[in-house]
């Protein structure tokens, strides 16, 4: 097996640092040698459990987050196959979907979190297995086990716009690229944080930026969304370097005391997903100046990230506007990012164009989707060369060391959630996909992350078709994409060229929410005739009992208008629905 394969890397520690510790979480810690014999023993049995068996070469692994996770990944590229993981508490028909799409034959669990079958997948509880074999096994695989490094590593499941996931195959070589970037600059020694999704890309990222530089992989088993528990494991592991999704830290810092505790032992943190906000880095700079803040972007379809920025405490002069926002920085090495027009041209220098990506970070394509997968080219120099159309856009700016790549914004209506991808199309069709007579769906997210559901219907009550469809959005969808509210209309706004009018849709759930939601000192019960109408219009437009609707003050002015709030601003939020 060559040199730059992630086996081999991994092993290169296994040999220098066999007792140092590899992975560590609540149940189990193993060091760099025990983890080489455990993967040695599962892979081994995985490897004689498919060796006869049609199928894909893809092994589906439905473990939380832990060392047994760590253990199936490692196990099922020894013995040869790529793997999907799947999120144990994800809604069974979307996994069963993954798996049909993937045709695995395997599918990898644990004690607690069994499953009946997936796709065509046979289930396997590693946890007997393990306990018979952990002490005594396997140390050597045959050789027919081993992967070449342009084989498909992982396949990663993204939103998709058509309604369903589309699943991105990510090859050995774009992994150990991305290895040898050395982002985390990981030494022996270093604690290193392993908080984010088995599903979300980053944490390939935390995993094999770990094992494949002498780090100790320390996994987090409370929830990410916790984070006073996040903060706590921090302190309590004396983490050195880790990565945190944007969203997620800006929830950190909003606590001034988080970043107090985590600059104690944390040299380097990495952030990445989402625009940066730049309160939030001078919030931490000031709480934690010894740590090194690194802004990161790249989609999944270029191996977790494609260029990074590491945002200087010192001369710090950004902020969000379009004009300087925190930049995303620069390449990794061997890869490239082309500033193109909808023609694929290249824009002139400081002019804005779509990002478009090149070279080893890019992913095989998608699973199964040839037409999509047969991407852009772009003509450079009288060759053509392959490159991945992010739907992001950005521009260079000039600096001391060479351009910077700024983050300018989306072209089309893909939106991220807490770090995860999240396309509203797909939340759209599974809101048309019943029986309902629901003819039209629209998404909107606002600015603090709630995902609003509108449906088009000519008939139904209203508020029984909210239940059916928040019911089946629980049943088809992970729980970040599941609408937050889930209104019925009987029409959507539409733009002058003949668009869902999703802005108005966006400020039109903001306004009704701030009547409904508002500041305590800001809000009252009607004092009026004129103010209890408002009250009850509004309560049968966001289908609310009329008494868990309380005025805004500005609607308490006896000198108001009745008709001012429905001003031709925020007209369509006041058509009549079904249940009025």
């Amino acid at each position: 097996m060559s040199s730059e394969d992630l086996i081999a890397l991994f092993r290169q520690r296994v040999a220098t640092e066999p007792t140092a510790i590899a992975v560590q979480d609540r149940y189990f810690t193993l060091t760099y040698s025990e983890l080489e014999r455990w993967s040695n023993n599962l892979g081994h049995e995985i490897f004689f459990r498919l060796k006869n068996t049609a199928g894909s070469g893809t092994v589906a692994i439905c473990i939380p987050r832990s060392v047994l996770f760590v253990v199936s990944v490692l196990a099922v590229i020894k013995a040869g196959f790529s793997y999907i993981p799947l999120d144990p508490s994800a809604p069974p028909a979307r996994l069963d979907d993954q798996v049909l799409q993937s045709d695995a034959r395997l599918l990898l669990t644990r004690s607690g979190h069994q499953l009946t079958s997936l796709g065509r997948a046979i289930p396997f509880d590693i946890v007997p297995f393990m306990e018979r074999t952990c002490i005594f096994g396997h140390t050597e695989l045959p050789s027919s086990c081993l992967n070449s490094r342009n084989d498909t590593l992982v396949i990663l499941f993204t939103s998709g716009s058509t309604g369903r996931p589309k699943g991105v195959l990510i090859q050995h070589l774009s992994m150990v690229n991305m290895v040898k970037a050395r982002l985390l600059e990981i030494q022996p020694g270093d604690c290193v944080a392993m908080v984010n999704n088995i599903t979300f890309d980053a944490s390939s990222l935390e995993i094999w930026s770990a094992l494949c530089h002498g780090g100790t992989l320390f996994v987090l088993t409370a929830h990410l969304a916790d984070t006073e528990a996040v903060v706590a494991f921090f302190v309590d592991n004396s983490i050195t370097k880790t990565f945190l999704p944007t969203a997620v830290f800006h929830h950190v810092i909003s606590d001034v005391s988080n970043a107090a505790s985590l600059s104690k032992t944390l040299r380097m943190l990495v952030v990445g997903g989402e625009k940066l906000q730049t309160a939030a880095v001078k919030k931490f700079f000031s709480h934690a100046p010894t740590t090194r803040l690194v802004n990161l972007y790249g989609p999944t379809e270029t191996t977790i990230y494609i260029t990074t920025f590491e945002i200087p405490m010192d001369n710090f002069d950004y902020d969000d506007s379009l004009s300087r926002p925190i930049p995303i920085g620069r390449c990794l090495p061997n890869t490239t990012v082309y500033l193109l027009d909808d023609k694929l041209r290249p824009v002139e220098p400081g002019h804005p164009g779509e990002i478009c990506i090149g070279g080893a970070g890019l992913s095989a394509g998608y699973l199964g989707q040839a037409d999509i997968t047969s991407s852009s080219k772009f003509e450079e120099d009288g060759s053509s060369t392959r490159v991945y159309r992010t739907g992001d856009i950005g521009r260079f700016i000039p600096s001391v060391d060479g351009p910077l790549l700024e983050f300018i914004g989306r072209n089309d209506n893909q939106v991220k959630i807490r770090g995860q991808r999240l396309e509203p199309g797909e939340i759209e069709a599974v809101l048309c996909a019943g029986s309902d007579g629901i003819d039209q769906a629209a998404v909107v997210v606002t600015a603090d992350d709630q995902i609003i559901a509108y449906s088009v219907v000519e008939t139904h009550h209203a508020r029984d078709l909210t239940v059916k469809l928040h019911d089946r959005c629980r049943e088809k969808l992970p729980s970040y994409m599941v609408p937050h509210r889930i209104i019925v209309k009987a029409s959507l706004p539409l733009t002058g060229n003949g668009k869902v009018d999703r802005r108005m849709l966006a400020e039109s759930s903001m306004w009704a929410e701030s009547l409904l939601l508002g500041a305590q000192s800001e809000l009252c019960h009607p004092e009026n005739d004129i103010q209890a109408q408002v009250q009850e219009c509004i309560a049968k437009v966001l289908h609310e009992e009329p008494l868990k609707v309380v005025i805004h003050k500005i609607l308490r002015l006896s000198s108001l208008n009745p008709h001012y709030c429905f001003s031709n601003y925020h007209r369509s939020l006041f058509k009549p629905t079904l249940s009025l």
